[in-house]
């Protein structure tokens, strides 16, 4: 039987942070020659999971990667209550869930590299070469 493209990420990382990182350096090369604020830069790659609603557009698959990745979302989910002052039940939508949990880990994820420390308030083009700095830090 043929794996799920979400149950292969989960089997292929071992945490949520090492999945996000390579969720950016996929979507990044699809703005590739777009200008964006690096503090923006997080919300604009996953715009369209943010949008839907769902990263895994599938409850079932959502819930599984609550449960693997459980552990991983207490720091970004108190961080997420912290700066917005809401609260998640990830009963009540699991897929909104873990949206959230995919923002804010690429957000903190984004935030800690020099290349976007240094365009946090202006924009950054993404051409080839700033992509490939961003990945490189990444995989630093």
């Amino acid at each position: 039987m043929e794996k799920n493209w979400c149950e292969e990420l989960m089997e292929q990382f071992d945490n949520w942070e090492d999945l996000v990182k390579d969720q950016i350096k996929e979507k990044l090369w699809n703005y590739e020659d777009q200008k964006e604020y690096g503090c923006d830069l997080a919300y604009k790659l996953f715009e369209g999971e943010n949008v839907d609603g769902s990263f895994t557009y599938s409850t079932y698959w959502s819930i599984e990667l609550i449960r693997k990745y459980w552990d991983d979302f207490a720091d970004l989910y108190q961080n997420f209550v912290d700066s917005t002052g809401s609260t998640l039940n990830p009963f009540d939508s699991a897929e909104g869930f873990v949206v959230v949990m995919l923002l804010e880990q690429a957000q903190n994820i984004l935030s800690q590299l020099d290349i976007i420390n240094k365009y946090w308030n202006d924009k950054i083009i993404l051409n080839k070469k700033n992509i490939n700095k961003i990945i490189k830090e990444l995989e630093g």
